[in-house]
């Protein structure tokens, strides 16, 4: 049986899908250098009225912003893929919760979308070419209270930086 390199094939699905994972891990973490990892380096993006550039400028564009921000979480589910002559699709599910504080209140934007996204491989490593995000819906809402603070870092220093390298 020979192996298959589309997007039928479960190694090329997962490689894609842990960039993805990587794509949320740099937005969390603000770390640049992963943000820019998912992306090829003449990446197209376009984010409708928010953003129309470079994948690498958009990673900066979002970092610039969440630096900002008290935390943020993203989410990837729903992932499906499909062969194109130029590479792979995908279209993903993406749920975003931005916190921010403001004159002694706290709320958390809470953003739900798809991204399509053209994939490349490139030298081995699958990267996006072009992404276009499509936004579903989003709300915000006022948080009265946190039951627990946060024990975790928005950089580095996080543990999960060392329990994976």
């Amino acid at each position: 049986m020979m192996a298959s390199s589309g997007a039928d094939d479960p190694l090329v699905r997962q490689k894609i899908t842990d960039q993805l994972y990587c794509y949320c891990r740099a937005m969390d973490r603000l770390d640049a250098e992963l943000g820019y990892s998912v992306f090829a380096p003449d990446s197209t993006v376009d984010y409708g009225p928010v953003f129309c550039g470079t994948g690498r400028g958009f990673v900066e564009y979002v970092l610039d912003r969440h630096r900002k921000m008290v935390g943020t979480s993203h989410q990837i589910s729903n992932i499906l893929f499909s062969r194109m002559d130029y590479g792979i699709v995908t279209e993903a599910y993406v749920r975003a919760t931005n916190r921010s504080a403001s004159e002694g209140r706290t709320y958390d934007v809470v953003i739900q979308g798809r991204y399509l996204d053209r994939w490349r491989e490139r030298d081995g490593r699958w990267l996006i070419h072009h992404r276009h995000y499509l936004h579903d819906f989003d709300a915000v809402v006022e948080v009265s209270k946190s039951l627990l603070e946060p024990w975790g870092a928005r950089d580095r220093s996080d543990p999960s930086y060392a329990a994976l390298h």
